[in-house]
C-alpha cells in the first residue's frame, strides 16, 4: 500500500513549510487514532503508536520526509486495526480482552476473570473459544509474549523485571515460555537487536 501526497495539498497557513506541514501532519494523526479507535482498537495499543508519531513529526527535516511519514502512519494505523480490533466480538468478550490487556502482570485465571465479569467460567471459557478461535488460557499466555516483546524492544529493563510485567513470577519459566514462542531466549532476542541497532547506525 502507497499513498501519494503532494505538499500542495496542504494549504499553507505558515511562512515556515516544514511547520506547516508538521501541523498537518498532527492533525492527521489525531484523525488515525480517532478511526482506529471506532474501529475497535483499545487506547493502550493507539496511545503508544501516537507517541511515536508524534515525535517523528516533530523532527521532520523536509517536505519529502513528510510524504513518506504520511505514508507510514496510514499503513501502521491500517496494520493495528487489522491486527488489534475486537469490534467484531461480543460485548463481554471485548471487555474480557480489553481487561487482560489492561492486567497483562497479574493473576488472569479464567477464575478471576470470570468472577470479575459475573459470569460463569464455563460459559465464558467456551463463549471466548467460539468468538475468537483460542483457549483463554492460549490468548493470554500470546498477550504475554507479545508485551514481553515490546519491553525488549523499548526498555532496558532485565529480564526476571520484564518477566514479572508480564505477570510470570518464575524468570526460567518464562524463558522457556518465550523461547517456545520465538525460537530464542529472551537475552538472545535482545543481543540480536543491538546487533541490528548497530549495524543501522
Amino acid at each position: 500500500m502507497c499513498v501519494k501526497f503532494s505538499e500542495t495539498v496542504f494549504k499553507q497557513r505558515l511562512a515556515d513549510p516544514i511547520r506547516n506541514l508538521k501541523n498537518y501532519s498532527i492533525i492527521m494523526n489525531t484523525m488515525l487514532r480517532k478511526a482506529a479507535e471506532y474501529g475497535g482498537v483499545h487506547t493502550l495499543y493507539l496511545d503508544k503508536l501516537s507517541s511515536e508519531f508524534a515525535m517523528k513529526i516533530e523532527l521532520l527535516p523536509s517536505t519529502i520526509a513528510h510524504e513518506k511519514l504520511i505514508n507510514e502512519m496510514i499503513i501502521a494505523y491500517c496494520n493495528m486495526v487489522n491486527n488489534h480490533s475486537i469490534a467484531k466480538y461480543s460485548k463481554l468478550i471485548q471487555h474480557v480482552i480489553l481487561y487482560i490487556n489492561s492486567n497483562i502482570s497479574t493473576n488472569l485465571s479464567l477464575k478471576n476473570i470470570a468472577n470479575i465479569h459475573d459470569v460463569n467460567a464455563s460459559y465464558l471459557s467456551n463463549r471466548f473459544k467460539k468468538e475468537t478461535g483460542k483457549t483463554l488460557s492460549k490468548f493470554i499466555l500470546q498477550t504475554r509474549m507479545k508485551f514481553a516483546v515490546n519491553l525488549l524492544n523499548d526498555t532496558n529493563l532485565q529480564i526476571q523485571t520484564i518477566a514479572q510485567h508480564c505477570g510470570i513470577l518464575d524468570v526460567n519459566y518464562f524463558c522457556k515460555l518465550f523461547k517456545q514462542f520465538f525460537n530464542e531466549t529472551p537475552n538472545e532476542y535482545r543481543k540480536k537487536l543491538k546487533n541490528l541497532c548497530y549495524m543501522i547506525k
